[in-house]
């Protein structure tokens, strides 16, 4: 779903943006976890069919692979697309480790390194200026389920996906006082071995 911001004078080209709405990514995952349901399948015919920029380094690729994982640790929807018996907000470690990645040994490191921290995400929006990505704009994304991808040009940071180093009890600053600090996981997507 997109909320069409300009439209040119000979109507050949639009500006759009992502309407940031968590209950559709919550459809989606739920349609997503069917059976029958191919996402690759899918990403590519959407991809062919409409008018939509792909990306020049492969972030849809790439945000397509973190919600897969994100939705294998959060595991599949009960009957009729309900809540799972697991929360939404997932294990940072367990995310990285586990679902992300192939489980090798020097990963484990991450439950000791990161041992409460956690990260909510469902879906994706495109942030289009650089003063965006600040710590109280990251709170309040995520807070959404939102993870970031960066504007154009922005320097060695592609997306972002922010988590809470000590539980879930939104606030700025250190560990100190049971508030939890942000802390921008942040990535870089490369689809060309010469760019890196």
């Amino acid at each position: 779903m997109r909320v069409c911001l300009k439209i040119d004078a000979p109507f050949e080209s639009m500006i759009t943006v992502s309407a940031s709405e968590p209950l559709l990514p919550e459809a989606a995952y739920s349609i997503m976890a069917q059976a029958l349901f191919n996402v690759l399948k899918a990403m590519k015919s959407v991809l062919e069919g409409f008018s939509i920029n792909k990306g020049d380094r492969g972030e849809f690729l790439a945000m397509l692979f973190l919600i897969i994982a994100r939705d294998k640790v959060v595991g599949p929807p009960a009957e009729h697309g309900l809540l799972p018996a697991g929360p939404r907000i997932i294990d940072v470690a367990s995310f990285l480790s586990g679902s992300l990645f192939q489980p090798v040994p020097s990963l484990q490191a991450l439950y000791q390194d990161f041992p409460n921290s956690k990260m909510h995400f469902n879906h994706y929006v495109k942030v289009h200026e650089y003063a965006a990505i600040d710590a109280e704009s990251l709170l309040l994304l995520s807070s959404r389920g939102e993870g970031i991808l960066c504007a154009n040009g922005q320097y060695a940071i592609d997306g972002i996906n922010p988590f809470l180093s000590c539980g879930t009890t939104l606030g700025f600053g250190g560990c100190c006082f049971g508030k939890a600090k942000t802390i921008p996981l942040s990535r870089r997507h490369l689809n060309n071995r010469s760019s890196r």
